[in-house]
């Protein structure tokens, strides 16, 4: 069995040669990246972290793109995340988009039958790590998104969750989450 491909999206606009980490979703990465039976089903993720034309994120991604996406939503990156979510479905319908962040309302319904309802499969609700977790874990099985707590999705909203002890988080600065990203720029903030 081939292993499936995920890409986490948080933007941030570049400021000359400096680019932020994307640190929200490498922190969702390295919790779940704990896990012996993820890690056999996943590959190494794809990051998004800077803005750029849409077409050209698209392609980032890759090509097949990955089963799932995963975003991070600010105030200032949530116009380009429906935006490259927008596109992500049109290439590739059967992809799973997840949005999670602070700009993520807590009221699922409302998203789900807003004008942008059909962009996301699921939404991840306050500190998610321990629900990515979860949800990379069912996503190769069943796809009962109702088992993962802190995830609303269309068939129903579980915003309670239960959160990670701190001696169980990990960090993506020391534990090799952004080996390969530190690469790919000159200048990190």
């Amino acid at each position: 069995m081939s292993k499936l491909r995920v890409g986490y999206v948080q933007v941030n606009n570049a400021f000359g040669e400096n680019v932020y980490l994307p640190l929200a979703v490498g922190c969702l990465h390295a919790h779940a990246w704990q896990y012996p039976e993820i890690r056999e089903c996943w590959e190494e993720p794809i990051f998004l972290y800077k803005k750029e034309p849409i077409d050209k994120a698209l392609s980032r991604l890759g090509n097949p793109l990955p089963h799932a996406v995963a975003f991070s939503c600010y105030v200032w990156n949530w116009r380009f995340n429906l935006a490259l979510a927008k596109a992500i479905r049109e290439a590739s319908p059967h992809t799973a988009i997840v949005f999670g962040g602070v700009h993520v309302p807590d009221n699922a319904d409302e998203f789900f039958n807003g004008e942008h309802g059909k962009l996301a499969d699921c939404l991840l609700h306050g500190e998610a790590e321990g629900s990515f977790a979860e949800f990379m874990r069912q996503f190769p099985n069943d796809q009962d998104w109702d088992k993962v707590k802190g995830l609303s999705s269309y068939s129903g909203v579980r915003n309670k969750r239960e959160f990670i002890p701190l001696e169980q988080m990990r960090s993506p600065y020391i534990d090799g989450t952004f080996d390969a990203v530190y690469k790919q720029e000159r200048r990190w903030q």
